[in-house]
């Protein structure tokens, strides 16, 4: 993403940019930044789903073996 960030700077000559064309190469930063923030969340979120589905697993786990701990009249 950073790399598209950078073209797009790279378009434009500022001294010899127009508006238009100036708030057209903001526009695709802003999108560009936009794309990538969209992005990060995603990946954070799967993160979070891993880690809530390890730790699911290993209270299961946990639940399993002390089960298996108690004598058969308790269980």
């Amino acid at each position: 993403m950073r790399g598209q960030l950078n073209e797009a700077e790279l378009e434009v000559d500022s001294e010899k940019a127009s508006y238009k064309q100036r708030l057209e190469v903001l526009q695709q930063q802003e999108e560009l930044i936009e794309d990538e923030e969209e992005q990060e969340q995603k990946e954070e979120d799967a993160r979070r789903a891993k880690r809530e589905a390890s730790e699911r697993t290993k209270r299961e786990e946990e639940a399993r073996m002390a089960e298996s701990l108690l004598p058969d009249s308790e269980v």
